[in-house]
């Protein structure tokens, strides 16, 4: 009320501002009535009428909503505590369980007001685990005559303390190795809202047997909710349930469960008495629980922790309801966090989050406790309320009512009837099915949705460990199917390599280059997905089969950098891709493979591993044609090689050149590298054979081995080289170490011109790849030399230095560009 108040003065004081802003600058003459003054005053009045909180107001709205609190969780930790001793034999033995519950979310609220980053969060036992512990008390129960009960009472409850403790454990444990949360985050939601689901189910019969005391552990046994003299108990516990949830669900008001406990408790009591029967009469017919008066003192609670009872052998038999407690709750806490998460608006560390569980969990376990965690509809209602006043004083009352709770015997079971508690289990359990089995649908696909259903069915059928196990194998088939359908492959439109061409190799790669195709493969390669890369490979050499014989495919590149991963099946799938491929004369050609994708297919056979080579290795570099391993299939470190390669092995081919791989000649081919005269030539418009030898005559010939160095990155530019033969690779040093590839200069390409022309420093540098090459250099002092000695000279090979930009920009950032444009069109 106050938030709204102060919004509304608020928003009024800025309207009437602006209001005589506005007439003040449209010259709107104010009236007696609007005078500035006026409205001046009126926006003070609502700014004075719109006070912030007093002390008093911040000290006890967290204190109200203390005792709001535990008016909410009480009626339902008094029925889990029902729910748990459902057994016939174990109904004498509540009271003690209820003083544990409420002792138990004291120890967890204490612990999350003092540690907790949500200053205002609720904490306590919850309902994750009922199921498990139920189930532990009811096997430990049936196993012993009915006098005999007290007698495994210590083992049962030394048990739920034990299985605290080891939630808070590994809790604890586990929040020091963040891949360990993020796996508990992996769990797939058709399980989570299954098992959730099937809490909300077991909730529902457990508010049904609480009020007919009834004994439900079979399939057979619910036979026994068509009695219809318990009719008369279980009518008004589902329609009191029905009516708690639909009020929860249309009001989200904090107030609806202790409404509702007031007014279905008066209701019991007026028609109690309208027929004249009196409080005993209720409990002789079954209404309120009979002679269950809370232990006195309230240290007799703790009376069954005798470990000198305890019997081990019946908890090594039951070891396997234990360990489902220990492993399910911690995922029910992470859902609980999230869920707070989700509704607030907040961002949650998840490390911290199971640190303070495991704590609030140890806590709890050390006195006899049971496991607990986040209350999401407590912290999700103190959020909105009380996340202003940035205080721990809800949490702190709440801890300190329900620590009251525990010293004063109060008889609430003897005076509360049992419907009002079944009615509080079944709307809870309403609630969590609306949630995982109705309104699921909008936020899960129909199959997962139907995956759901099945884990309750099997929770209910064959167990809950069963059930989950089941749920899981069919979500990961599930993954499975649908992933398999997911295209892992999609054509890239080709593109130049990096690799600078001139004069006639210019011209014949750009026809040759048809002869190559290349794809991205992405994802994860399975027996799933295989089929995707034989289907296209099979498509692929269909069309081959069908072009024309100049056009005919002899390079298949699959660039992989967006692969993660692939199993055993996988390698058989690539094998029958490179037999395929192979007998229709097309190289396989992977490029930007990982170390341990390439380590798989070396060990398959796949790929050739040259001797001694080590992981650092390039195949590119130790590759020759005439080897059959290396024609099939190869591995190049990035795409760029893989066009790279290609454009050489297609140009090798030719009658006209000789390309070089690092130290390994692709071919031998008898042709010579054309000169520099020749290259000149066809880039220079006036090209008599006088003028050609002329300007040979001002470059400075150097023979350079393999790591040579041109320039460096930041050496002022001051001279133009051509290469002549050999190759020198351009690269980028990176500001981390290391070296990034820029382009690779061939035969008679140029290098240094752009920075030279500019006049600015060297933005990479140049190293000598080949085993030797030659290189033609041309210095500022030369060119001004030719400037003075012959104009007509310097006026071609300032041509030839734009033609050969022209070609570049052409042949290299067009076509690039282009292969973009494609690209961009097919994603479209």
């Amino acid at each position: 009320w106050y938030q709204r108040r102060v919004t509304s003065h608020t928003h009024t004081c800025r309207l009437l501002r602006a209001m005589a802003k506005v007439r003040e600058d449209m010259g709107i003459p104010l009236t007696a009535n609007d005078s500035k003054s006026q409205l001046a005053a009126k926006s003070s009045q609502y700014e004075t009428t719109a006070r912030p909180p007093s002390k008093a107001a911040g000290f006890l709205a967290p204190i109200l909503y203390g005792v709001v609190d535990v008016a909410l969780v009480l009626p339902s930790q008094i029925g889990y505590a029902s729910v748990v001793f459902s057994h016939p034999r174990l109904t004498n033995y509540i009271p003690y369980l209820i003083k544990l519950f409420f002792m138990s979310t004291a120890c967890h609220q204490l612990v999350h007001s003092v540690m907790d980053t949500l200053k205002f969060s609720g904490a306590g036992s919850q309902d994750a685990v009922l199921i498990v512990m139920s189930a532990l008390a009811t096997s430990l129960v049936s196993g012993v005559a009915e006098n005999e009960v007290e007698s495994v009472l210590p083992t049962c409850f030394i048990s739920f303390a034990l299985g605290s403790l080891c939630i808070g454990i590994l809790m604890f444990f586990a929040s020091m190795f963040p891949r360990v949360v993020r796996v508990v985050q992996y769990i797939p939601l058709p399980v989570v809202g299954g098992f959730l689901a099937g809490v909300g189910l077991f909730l529902l019969r457990g508010g049904l047997t609480l009020v007919t005391d009834l004994s439900i552990n079979d399939l057979p046994d619910y036979a026994l909710f068509f009695d219809a003299s318990l009719l008369k108990f279980m009518a008004p516990t589902i329609v009191l349930g029905w009516l708690i949830f639909y009020a929860k669900r249309r009001t989200q008001h904090f107030l609806v469960i202790p409404v509702s406990a007031l007014l279905s408790i008066t209701l019991f009591y007026i028609i109690l008495a309208a027929c004249g029967s009196s409080l005993d009469d209720a409990k002789a017919g079954g209404w309120v629980y009979a002679d269950l008066a809370p232990p006195s003192p309230f240290y007799q609670a703790w009376k069954y922790f005798d470990f000198g009872a305890m019997q081990w052998g019946m908890l090594t038999s039951n070891v396997d309801q234990l360990l489902k407690m220990v492993f399910i709750y911690p995922i029910a806490a992470l859902l609980c966090s999230s869920a707070v998460e989700t509704s607030l608006g907040l961002e949650f560390d998840y490390q911290k989050e199971l640190k303070l569980a495991g704590v609030s969990n140890i806590v709890t376990g050390l006195v006899g406790g049971m496991p607990g965690s986040r209350y999401v509809v407590v912290s999700i209602m103190n959020g909105k309320a009380l996340s202003k006043l940035n205080t721990r004083l809800a949490g702190l009352t709440s801890a300190a009512l329900h620590i009251i709770l525990v010293l004063v015997d109060v008889p609430i079971l003897s005076v509360v009837p049992k419907f009002f508690f079944g009615a509080i289990l079944v709307s809870i359990g309403i609630e969590l099915c609306s949630e995982w089995l109705v309104d699921a649908r909008k936020r899960m696909t129909t199959l997962d949705l139907l995956i759901s259903y099945v884990c309750v069915a099997c929770i209910f059928t064959l167990g809950l460990l069963q059930g989950l196990g089941i749920t899981f194998a069919l979500s990961a088939i599930s993954f499975d199917v649908q992933y398999s359908r997911t295209a892992i492959l999609r054509p890239v439109p080709l593109r130049p390599s990096s690799t600078m061409r001139v004069g006639e190799v210019r011209k014949q790669l750009k026809k040759l280059r048809r002869k190559i195709v290349m794809f991205s493969c992405q994802g994860y390669l399975f027996f799933g997905t295989g089929r995707q890369l034989q289907d296209q490979v099979a498509a692929t050499v269909q069309q081959n089969l069908l072009a024309d014989p100049a056009e005919k495919l002899e390079y298949f590149i699959l660039d992989c950098h967006l692969l993660r991963g692939l199993d055993s099946s996988a390698g058989n799938v690539l094998d029958k891709v490179k037999r395929t491929l192979e007998s229709h004369g097309i190289s396989l050609v992977f490029a930007h493979l990982s170390r341990e994708i390439k380590r798989f297919l070396e060990k398959e056979g796949l790929l050739y591993r040259p001797p001694n080579a080590t992981d650092d290795d390039c195949d590119l570099e130790q590759a020759k044609l005439n080897d059959a391993h290396t024609f099939s299939c190869i591995a190049v470190p990035d795409v760029d090689s893989a066009l790279e390669w290609c454009e050489n092995a297609l140009l090798a081919h030719q009658p006209l050149h000789s390309q070089i791989i690092g130290n390994a000649t692709v071919a031998n081919v008898t042709a010579e590298l054309p000169t520099f005269t020749e290259f000149a030539s066809e880039l220079m418009v006036e090209s008599t054979q006088s003028n050609l030898e002329a300007i040979a005559t001002y470059f400075e010939r150097l023979r350079l081995t393999k790591g040579a160095i041109l320039f460096q990155s930041g050496q002022q530019s001051s001279a133009v080289f051509v290469v002549e033969s050999g190759t020198v690779l351009c690269s980028i040093p990176l500001p981390a170490g290391g070296h990034k590839k820029l382009s690779t200069v061939t035969a008679n390409g140029l290098i240094g011109q752009t920075d030279y022309v500019l006049g600015e420093t060297h933005s990479f540098e140049t190293k000598v790849v080949s085993a030797t090459a030659q290189v033609l250099r041309i210095d500022d002092m030369k060119m001004k030399q030719m400037q003075n000695e012959r104009l007509d000279l310097f006026c071609a090979w300032q041509q030839l230095l734009l033609k050969d930009f022209a070609y570049n920009v052409r042949d290299g950032y067009f076509e690039r560009l282009r292969a973009d444009s494609e690209e961009d069109v097919r994603k479209s």
